[in-house]
């Protein structure tokens, strides 16, 4: 984990969400997540970790989510 700002606002650590964690948070299936980190250039690329799982940082979905609104507006 590590430190992270999010908005400018500090945060303590940055979480980590699998496949099935964003899928939950935008209630989408996994397919749809992999379709999503494939042909969507704005959509956040997960990472690999150590243990070789693949993984979303929370900052990067909040980041996602907050450009997503302010093109909305």
């Amino acid at each position: 984990m590590r430190n992270v700002s999010v908005g400018g606002m500090p945060q303590a650590e940055e979480r980590y969400l699998s496949v099935q964690d964003v899928a939950r948070r935008y209630a989408i299936s996994i397919q749809t997540v992999w379709r999503h980190t494939k042909h969507n250039p704005d959509f956040p690329k997960p990472i690999k970790i150590l243990n070789g799982s693949t993984r979303w940082r929370m900052s990067d979905i909040l980041a996602y989510e907050v450009r997503r609104q302010e093109v909305g507006r």
